[in-house]
């Protein structure tokens, strides 16, 4: 592992040692120089050392960017859909839409899929 993404900062911030403690064990990836991205949008100032002592990020490794989270060309949106009776009417509707998105958007876009579900990703 050479490279790791992360996003939803306030899941390490929420974790307790009985409450999604191995969330803490990502600060490993740190201690072994893995490259770390984190995705913060919304990043408390008064929260961001604990932050970064969790992690276990070193001061020397940090480099902050920040600008306005309000862009053009990104979308969220969250669709109803008709449940069936093999519980797959979201993995229909989800299929429906890429399908849909991918023939409105040129080749070069991207679709991200957020789901409580593996088995619906």
């Amino acid at each position: 592992l050479d490279q790791f993404m992360f996003d939803e900062y306030y899941t390490v911030l929420d974790s307790t040692p009985e409450f999604r403690s191995k969330i803490r064990r990502l600060g490993e990836l740190v201690e072994r120089r893995a490259q770390i991205v984190y995705l913060i949008a919304i990043l408390l100032l008064y929260t961001e050392s604990e932050f970064i002592n969790i992690m276990k990020i070193r001061a020397e490794d940090i480099h902050i960017f920040r600008s306005p989270t309000s862009y053009p060309n990104i979308a969220y949106s969250a669709i109803k859909y008709k449940k069936d009776k093999f519980r797959r009417g979201n993995i229909i509707a989800i299929c429906k839409l890429v399908n849909k998105k991918l023939k409105e958007y040129p080749a070069l876009a991207k679709i991200i899929i957020y789901s409580s579900s593996i088995i619906t990703t």
